[in-house]
């Protein structure tokens, strides 16, 4: 009943470990969620979520970014959170998660701490609180992705040049995903954010292997 396991060696990388399992078990289920607007439920395979993810590492290759910059997601949990994730992390980027109520100037702290140059946030109204505290020529933020399209969010995008809409940016689907090389499995995947309970946040850094070790 082994014979299935992708060991850590294999893998070499977090997205590594995505590429192989799509490609062993293509037309398996990989993700469910939960349609919230038609109550329903829908899923993906690894083949479909491969194709989407594709989509994605389209859109963050053309963000001028560099391996080992960092990039923050304030979503919900959902498929296009894993998407984002793993598209950002073939490209050899440290994906930084937030708490989605979080405070702004907490947001802003780790925007500072970590170096955040591009973020991928649910919607306008996020934004909105976080803008003030982030208009600043220090900041690192260079561009903000906003998932929802609606006329608040055009409204955000046509007052901040940083300001992008997801539906705008993003490929169609038919793209080709193109795999990492020479991956260095030690290598920074995430920082991930203690509550700060005794001060501000503090990173906790995170490498591949940490994560793949114990998976």
């Amino acid at each position: 009943m082994t014979e299935d396991i992708i060991t850590v060696e294999q893998a070499t990388s977090l997205d590594g470990l995505f590429f192989k399992r799509v490609d062993r078990t293509p037309d398996k289920e990989a993700l469910r969620y939960y349609d919230r607007n038609h109550r329903h439920w829908h899923s993906y395979t690894w083949k479909e979520a491969l194709a989407e993810v594709a989509r994605w590492q389209a859109m963050l290759s053309r963000e001028n970014l560099s391996a080992g910059d960092r990039v923050g997601v304030l979503l919900r949990n959902s498929p296009e959170w894993v998407f984002f994730e793993q598209a950002a992390l073939s490209l050899g980027l440290v994906v930084v998660p937030f708490y989605t109520d979080d405070r702004p100037d907490n947001i802003d702290y780790i925007i500072e701490d970590a170096g955040i140059r591009l973020i991928l946030i649910q919607d306008a109204g996020r934004w909105k609180r976080l803008a003030p505290s982030v208009d600043n020529e220090d900041s690192p933020l260079q561009r903000v992705l906003i998932m929802d399209s609606s006329s608040e969010a055009e409204k955000c995008q046509r007052n901040d040049d940083r300001v992008h809409l997801v539906e705008s940016e993003i490929p169609p689907l038919g793209v080709e995903y193109k795999p990492r090389k020479g991956t260095d499995i030690n290598s920074l995947a995430t920082i991930v954010y203690t509550s700060g309970t005794t001060g501000r946040p503090k990173g906790v850094m995170l490498s591949h292997y940490n994560i793949l070790s114990i998976a």
